[in-house]
């Protein structure tokens, strides 16, 4: 009598849940910070009354966070980390609620937590992460952001290269010039070879026309070139 009794009440709890009944969790990590209070919201659908089953809250597989069962919170194999810092709100069972919160959150509670239905093997996951608090004055956190003296270091590399390719291209310019005018005495050279002595210009000496002018094309070719080469540096 008490074996049919047995397989009357599993039957019952069994057929109790539908059969596509799932524990919703949200896919991203729930960040929050050392000393605050958080909510692992979580879910069955579709939505059912839960107060007479078995909910049970773990960090990992091993480690109980809270236990609901018999209608009542279990605190029988809790671990004492989490001991008076947990809460199951038993209203919302009703809608099939399952949340838990997690009050004065350390940085050891970060990892993987799981929430499961053993009298239906339904179970999910929810993973919370906590983050180092912001700086009252910057609003930043540790490490968010570059202190004074990295930036100074920063803007003192920046300005020694763009120092170090001005420098650079002055000397590149100064050094095309120079090269440049010895070209250009030799151009005028042989042209005047070529062409045969010049003829004096009014006040005496060679003619301008044959020497200045082709010296004048070619610095300013130079200068062109120079100034391209330090735009593209």
């Amino acid at each position: 009598m008490k074996i049919i009794s047995l397989l009357v009440l599993i039957l019952f709890v069994v057929k109790g849940f539908p059969d596509d009944l799932k524990v919703l969790c949200p896919p991203m990590p729930v960040q929050t910070e050392p000393g605050q209070n958080v909510v692992l919201s979580c879910r069955v659908e579709p939505q059912i009354n839960l107060t007479g089953q078995t909910v049970e809250w773990t960090r990992g597989t091993d480690v109980v966070v809270h236990r609901y069962r018999s209608q009542g919170d279990d605190k029988t194999d809790q671990h004492q980390r989490f001991n008076n810092r947990t809460v199951l709100i038993h209203q919302n069972l009703e809608d099939g609620n399952v949340s838990l919160r997690l009050n004065n959150v350390t940085k050891e509670d970060e990892g993987i937590y799981r929430i499961c239905l053993p009298n239906y093997v339904r179970c999910s996951n929810i993973t919370l992460i906590v983050v180092p608090q912001r700086d009252k004055k910057t609003n930043n956190r540790p490490g968010s952001a570059l202190s004074p003296g990295v930036i100074a270091a920063i803007v003192l590399g920046v300005l020694g290269v763009v120092g170090v390719f001005g420098v650079l291209a002055v000397l590149f310019c100064r050094r095309t010039r120079s090269d440049l005018q010895t070209d250009s005495a030799s151009i005028a050279l042989r042209n005047m070879r070529r062409t045969g002595p010049s003829q004096p210009s009014d006040e005496g000496g060679a003619n301008p026309g044959q020497v200045a002018t082709p010296l004048m094309k070619e610095e300013t070719k130079s200068w062109w070139r120079c100034s391209r080469l330090m735009t593209e540096k």
